[in-house]
């Protein structure tokens, strides 16, 4: 029997995880967080029969790489910053962007067409709107307002989106570790969806950690975002 496909997409740089402080020897010093240990929940999968694809940071898919996830895998997960505005002092994420287009939810009249853009020269193409595949988790900033309207989300399968909050905003180290709660547990329980999220939340709730020495300084505001189960 063919493992069952994880795919993960790491759209950040480096540098936007975050800040690790670590005390010691009288001394203060403040860096950049490793990150999870995707290596390790990889090989984990493996002997549990999932095929973790983990890509980044920094990755942006294509228009096809992100497509061909959707059509092929179980479970596909994107992390990293969404595009959009703020509205009334919230941010609302509206579309994600591809190395070669972007997946787009219209905000106001007059906007174009909910659906995927593609970039062919000085052309935008427009497609129709991608299909989610089982799980299709988009941990950005408030991926719960609009960014679903970009989705046709066919029966039995879901969509997992983050509101980040009264201001919309999660920092990105924190969507990391809140992903990879997510995919730990989604493989840990054989693919149970409300499981993983809770497991997920509860990360989220901790306003992010690592799971290197060293403490994740807490953002109040990150303990405050809530993930969401889109039908």
């Amino acid at each position: 029997m063919a493992n069952r496909i994880i795919d993960v997409f790491l759209a950040f740089q480096k540098s936007d995880r975050n800040t690790v402080t670590i005390k010691s020897g009288g001394k203060t010093t403040t860096t950049i967080g490793t990150g999870p240990e995707w290596h390790w929940l990889r090989n984990k999968a493996l002997k549990q029969g999932f095929q973790l694809n983990v890509n980044g940071p920094p990755y942006t898919p294509s228009a096809a790489t992100f497509t061909d996830s959707l059509k092929n895998s179980e479970a596909t997960i994107l992390i990293g910053h969404g595009a959009g505005t703020v509205v009334a002092k919230k941010w609302i994420s509206s579309q994600l962007d591809l190395s070669d287009g972007r997946v787009f939810a219209p905000s106001a009249d007059g906007d174009p067409a909910a659906g995927l853009y593609l970039t062919q020269g000085d052309k935008t193409v427009n497609q129709s709107r991608p299909k989610t595949n089982r799980v299709t988790a988009v941990f950005t900033c408030n991926s719960h307002d609009l960014l679903p309207k970009a989705f046709e989300i066919p029966e039995g399968d879901v969509m997992i989106t983050n509101d980040g909050g009264d201001d919309g905003l999660t920092r990105v180290g924190t969507l990391e570790n809140t992903g990879f709660a997510f995919v730990e547990a989604y493989i840990d329980s054989n693919g149970k969806i409300q499981e993983s999220v809770n497991m997920a939340q509860r990360e989220m709730n901790q306003g992010s950690r690592d799971k290197d020495n060293g403490r994740i300084k807490g953002d109040p505001h990150d303990a405050g975002d809530r993930l969401h189960i889109e039908h």
